[in-house]
């Protein structure tokens, strides 16, 4: 085998490996990709159907709101029945279902203070 045939070799297998780096970095930092990842997901599924709400605070059920057939009631601490604005709930919900989900900031739950989040 002659140098200049084993140069050529080089040469070429050089060119195979930018071309497919230049290709893999192209796909992975395209500016759909870049978009997709900044815009995030949506928090909610598509499609989804909400049947009740439960609010809690400190492993403690505050207050939990259903739908029901006629409309939402709220059911408070100590068992009370309420009607609840479904007018309201569903502002609420259409709120909730534009949220995205964001980068994860921290799994650390030691991370929480510096975050301005409770534990």
């Amino acid at each position: 085998m002659s140098m200049g045939f084993r140069s050529r070799v080089i040469s070429l297998c050089a060119a195979i490996i930018l071309l497919t780096t230049t290709l893999v970095l192209g796909i992975l930092f395209s500016p759909e990709r870049l978009q997709a990842r900044t815009t995030g997901k949506p928090l909610l599924g598509q499609g989804l159907q909400v049947v009740g709400i439960d609010i809690v605070f400190k492993a403690e059920a505050l207050a939990t709101l259903r739908r029901q057939t006629v409309g939402w009631e709220a059911q408070a601490e100590g068992g009370r029945v309420y009607p609840a604005s479904g007018e309201r709930l569903g502002i609420f919900l259409r709120h909730l279902a534009g949220l995205t989900r964001g980068r994860l900031a921290s799994s650390d739950s030691g991370h929480f203070a510096e975050l301005g989040l409770g534990e």
